[in-house]
């Protein structure tokens, strides 16, 4: 069994996962320069509040199961079944991490790095990460959460004097279809929420505290981050590819000229992290089926082809994009964030309420049998 894990470090791993997610919006895929983007912020995490409340509610009333444990309860048949299509879609989901981070990193401060280079490295990372196992990683990930907030501060002290609040003012959502066409994607690329669906029953106490604390953190996480783009940038915002590169391009203090270096580096690391979470979480899911090392060794081979996967989408960037548009449709994050924990909760009752009854019935057979003799 997996050692138990604290709330706090799944919600750092989660919060880390999700600013990750917004530097990496391109000013091209969001709305233009309006103070649009702060209204999509808002309802997209009301809203993916609301989806998460069916989780909450499943690890408050069950703090040591999840979803796959119950299913598996329930059938070994039904949760091999699951177990196979979630976990062709977390391998998808790293494989689109993986690519993401690339096609950051090569288009910032490592142009001239060659593909294939950068992916083998970041697996030999993430095979080493995942042979320390659960909690070394979630010890690491409470680190770089401390320093990313020591980051955000350091940058919003660097670029004070370059903020420009003439750049905030009212104006109107130009058509609610544009709208409905950013919340959606921002809910549905919260891909880091499958960790906490199914790492919830490793944690010791209050697992639903990490689900409902994490939406807040990365909200305001978020929000700060995209203050720190229209205070500086303004109007230019969509003259630059990133956003949150170019601000800390810009941020210079006594010690450091530019603090772009740091902000590869904690988004390296994250995305080392994001991954080797997601690949603990399906060899958790393996461990409810099969044996413990069985299933540390029956990870490896899915770390290997994650790999290849990876290094096919360095050459196919275009053709990978295209792929990958079924993932931002949120069919899959529908049917386990929302729809899973539903049907596991009322499998769960179900279970026990037969539990209860067998219990119920031993005492009258004993008496039954009893009375016979």
């Amino acid at each position: 069994m997996h050692a138990k894990i604290s709330s706090y470090q799944v919600i750092a791993v989660m919060a880390l996962a999700g600013a990750f997610a917004e530097c990496m919006n391109i000013p091209n895929d969001v709305s233009e320069y309006t103070m649009q983007r702060f209204a999509v912020l808002i309802i997209s995490n009301a809203l993916l509040f609301l989806l998460c409340i069916p989780l909450i509610i499943l690890s408050k009333k069950y703090p040591n199961d999840n979803f796959f444990s119950i299913i598996v309860q329930k059938s070994k048949v039904l949760g091999w079944i699951v177990l196979t299509i979630l976990g062709l879609h977390l391998m998808a989901v790293i494989v689109f991490l993986i690519d993401k981070f690339e096609f950051y990193v090569q288009n910032t401060i490592m142009s001239t790095a060659a593909s294939p280079v950068l992916v083998a490295l970041f697996f030999i990372a993430v095979s080493y990460g995942f042979i320390k196992g659960l909690q070394a990683i979630m010890r690491t990930s409470i680190i770089m959460f401390y320093m990313f907030i020591g980051f955000l501060l350091l940058l919003g002290i660097a670029l004070f004097i370059r903020m420009n609040f003439n750049y905030f003012y009212p104006t109107l959502i130009e058509t609610p279809k544009t709208l409905v066409s950013e919340i959606i994607p921002e809910i549905f690329k919260k891909t880091e929420i499958y960790v906490f669906l199914i790492l919830c029953k490793h944690i010791d106490k209050k697992p639903h505290r990490a689900i409902s604390l994490y939406v807040p953190i990365v909200f305001s996480l978020t929000m700060f981050m995209n203050f720190l783009y229209t205070a500086v940038l303004g109007p230019y915002l969509q003259r630059v590819s990133f956003p949150f590169y170019a601000v800390s391009s810009l941020a210079d203090i006594i010690i450091l000229d530019r603090l772009d270096g740091i902000d590869l580096v904690i988004w390296t690391i994250t995305t080392v992290l994001q991954v080797i979470a997601v690949l603990l979480s399906i060899k958790s899911m393996l461990s409810e089926l099969i044996d413990e090392k069985k299933a540390q060794i029956a990870t490896l081979p899915i770390i290997l082809i994650v790999g290849v996967l990876s290094l096919f989408g360095a050459t196919n960037r275009s053709r990978l994009v295209k792929d990958y548009s079924i993932i931002l449709m949120g069919i899959v994050f529908v049917i386990f964030i929302v729809g899973m924990p539903i049907i596991s909760y009322f499998i769960k009752k179900g279970l026990d309420k037969n539990d209860k009854n067998k219990e119920t019935q031993k005492p009258e057979e004993a008496a039954i049998n009893t009375a016979a003799n």
